[in-house]
């Protein structure tokens, strides 16, 4: 029964919220100001059935968010004054509709004054601003009978309704608009649409030819709720203390060292694994160990996946951390614990965790040397087990190191590219030393930064950044992981 001219509007799927549910429906969409709806009745084609169709009682509704408020905004709504109240000789008002002022739906409709001119009649208006997240159902009903019109806000009216006393007044036939009403502004006949919405969100919209009964706006509301179909379950919110799944995971047992995941190759150079006692936090448990006992003990470990240098850049500028759980009984100025660090030709490059002066701290190769830090302020315990993971944020240009789940202060700041180490080191480092490149290899030196006294319970690696939370998650569950204390 309406021809319908799209403004700029858009239609189709989007997602709408009610009564804290969430819903995705076919929807109007206005997403600035000047974007509408125009529709015109097929049926009523001069003012005079205009007339007589609103006096043989109708209702408007509509089911929408309007997510910004102003002074007025058009919902469903067709008022105009022809001529306008700007021309010399303004002429007389006419039509109806929903719409809201600051926020507040109200219905407005036009009757014919006893001094022979037309007025608007403003009212019911609701109390109280529509949500501008959540959906609301309005119902205008225009009962001529008996001279009332009435709001309904979710199915619930808005006080005793707004009498009127004059006859409807559409708007004139010379105004041409007198059967047009607007979705998202007002009808008009100047050279812009009245009372614009910038942001709304209709999913519904219907016109009846007749009066409807407070029973029944209760249950259009409960119809157009219905209608929305089954919420949409949202995904759960991730917990921010779930660590995400290992890229390397030691075993240390009676049989040796393993990587759980199957992406590191091991050679065992003088370590020994099995069962030993280590404390934390004054109590101690038995557990399987690495144990470093004499300097130039050392586990070796390759990446399997890479084969290239550019290969372990791209890998490490995803993001990685590095986890380890270990006591040192002996200190010395520098002492690889999970390291990677070397430079061959005079480029530096690599990563890993390290003691100095027993502080552990994080390095990296950069372009152009290293960076260092941060470093823990004190020096770890000889006899109680801590527990240090370091984080390469390649993209905020950040690496961070957490003793025990705490952050040491806010971050070392990444200054160039990711430099892997030179020739054969790229993808090899060791648990309880540092990689020498056989090119650096002397008489002296066939080994960098030994460990003379390490036990070692538990190190990981992920190809990931890990946060704050799951940097404290990690200690829980390495601490957790140690079983029940001996009495």
């Amino acid at each position: 029964n309406v021809t319908v001219t799209n403004n700029g509007a858009t239609a189709g799927q989007t997602s709408v919220t009610l009564g804290g549910n969430t819903y995705t429906v076919d929807a109007l969409q206005v997403t600035e100001s000047g974007q509408y709806v125009l529709g015109e009745f097929k049926n009523l084609t001069s003012a005079a059935q205009m007339k007589a169709w609103a006096e043989g009682g109708f209702a408007v509704e509509a089911f929408y968010v309007m997510g910004n408020k102003s002074s007025i905004q058009g919902i469903v709504c067709a008022t105009e004054q022809y001529p306008r109240a700007t021309s010399s000789t303004p002429g007389p008002l006419g039509g109806w509709g929903i719409a809201e002022n600051a926020g507040e739906p109200y219905f407005i409709t036009t009757e014919t004054t006893a001094a022979g001119g037309t007025a608007y009649v403003s009212g019911p208006r609701a109390a109280n601003a529509t949500s501008t997240a959540e959906l609301v159902h309005v119902l205008a009903v225009y009962d001529y009978e008996n001279k009332v019109q009435y709001l309904y806000i979710n199915g619930v009216a808005v006080d005793a309704g707004k009498t009127f006393t004059g006859e409807f007044a559409p708007a004139t036939d010379a105004s041409g608009v007198f059967n047009q009403f607007a979705l998202g502004a007002d009808a008009y006949t100047g050279s812009t649409p009245d009372f614009l919405s910038p942001n709304m969100t209709m999913v519904d919209a219907k016109i009846y030819s007749q009066v409807l009964t407070a029973e029944q706006a209760k249950a259009a509301y409960d119809a157009a709720v219905a209608a929305l179909g089954t919420p949409v379950t949202p995904e759960p919110e991730p917990d921010p203390t779930t660590l995400p799944e290992a890229y390397v995971d030691f075993e240390f047992g009676s049989e040796g060292v393993m990587d759980a995941k199957g992406n590191v190759t091991v050679t065992n150079k003088g370590a020994s694994f099995g069962k030993t006692n280590v404390t934390v936090n004054g109590k101690t448990y038995e557990v399987d160990a690495l144990q470093i006992t004499e300097s130039g003990q050392y586990v070796l470990c390759e990446f399997e996946d890479f084969t290239e240098a550019a290969q372990m850049k791209a890998w490490a500028e995803g993001g990685f951390a590095v986890e380890a759980f270990y006591v040192m009984g002996n200190k010395s100025s520098i002492q690889g614990i999970v390291c990677s660090t070397e430079r061959i030709g005079g480029v530096a490059g690599g990563w890993g965790i390290a003691e100095n002066a027993g502080k552990p701290y994080f390095i990296t190769g950069v372009t152009g040397g290293y960076c260092t830090g941060p470093t823990a302020s004190s020096a770890s315990s000889t006899t109680e087990l801590v527990h240090v993971v370091a984080v390469y944020d390649y993209e905020n240009k950040l690496q961070h190191l957490y003793i025990n789940g705490v952050a040491v202060d806010a971050g070392t700041a990444i200054t160039g590219e990711f430099a892997p180490a030179g020739a054969e080191a790229f993808n090899l480092f060791c648990l309880g030393a540092d990689y020498r490149a056989q090119a650096n290899v002397n008489s002296q030196y066939s080994l960098d930064y030994p460990c003379p006294d390490m036990t070692m319970v538990d190190a990981k690696i992920y190809s990931q950044v890990l946060t704050a939370e799951q940097a404290k998650a990690a200690y829980d569950a390495a601490v957790a992981g140690l079983g029940e204390a001996l009495s």
